[in-house]
């Protein structure tokens, strides 16, 4: 089950494991400060690793007539949220919040993809294309629809792994999702070694291993198996086919 835990005790922990803290002792001050920038930091490297995303989440965002290009972030005007990393998928959403909704899937553009479009400012009535930059500035990434959406009222869905939150501070309360609490700890604790002059543990390692196999083990998806319409050949263009009646 879901863990609720302060920094402190993860970074109390962690340096009891490498015998800096002993049973009962209290977390010195500039023990606790190390810790923590340790702890965002171990977090931070997280969000780069794919496996250590617990959630995809669906965020939507009105797409406006005549603009392309839109920003993401914690600071951004547009969709406020921590910046991804990545994107997993995205899609216009027609009739949005009605019985006859429709979601079009957009294609993911590569940086050369884009840099190879001659005309960037063609327009059309929605986007088929989408072109994410996880910018810096301002701590946002930013989001180019192609070709410009002229028409208005549609939706831009946004298919994101949610990344493990930083720690605010040492004392307020989070909650962590099961295994990842372990995975902090003991992680955390062979960050700590080289401040302490502390040697690698052989059994402290093959925990911080383990433990962080068994939270990337739990958020492995399944993913749809898809045929590329050309290994088909033949009449079978379309890239279906049935297996019952042998048929296209």
């Amino acid at each position: 089950m879901s863990r609720t835990i302060t920094a402190r005790a993860i970074i109390a922990d962690a340096l009891f494991a490498i015998t800096v803290l002993g049973e009962g002792e209290s977390l010195p001050a500039p023990e606790g400060q190390l810790g923590l920038r340790l702890l965002n930091d171990l977090v931070d490297s997280y969000a780069t690793q794919a496996l250590t995303m617990l959630t995809v989440d669906r965020v939507t965002h009105l797409i406006t007539a005549n603009q392309a290009t839109y920003t993401i972030g914690p600071t951004s005007a547009d969709i406020t949220l921590a910046r991804p990393v990545t994107i997993d998928s995205a899609g216009v959403v027609l009739n949005f919040g009605t019985s006859t909704e429709n979601e079009i899937p957009l294609l993911f553009l590569t940086d050369d993809a884009y840099a190879a479009i001659r005309t960037k400012t063609l327009t059309n009535a929605i986007p088929t294309q989408i072109y994410y930059s996880p910018t810096i500035a301002d701590d946002n990434g930013t989001i180019l629809l192609y070709p410009e959406p002229t028409d208005a009222g549609n939706y831009l869905a946004l298919y994101i792994a949610t990344q493990v939150d930083q720690f605010t501070d040492l004392n307020t309360s989070v909650i962590l999702a099961p295994g990842y609490a372990r995975a902090l700890k003991y992680n955390l604790a062979m960050e700590f070694l080289p401040y302490f002059g502390r040697p690698v543990d052989p059994t402290l390692r093959e925990a911080a291993i383990a433990s962080l196999k068994d939270v990337k083990r739990t958020n492995v998806k399944v993913s749809d198996l898809s045929l590329d319409p050309g290994i088909t050949g033949g009449t079978f263009q379309s890239g279906w086919y049935n297996i019952n009646t042998d048929q296209p």
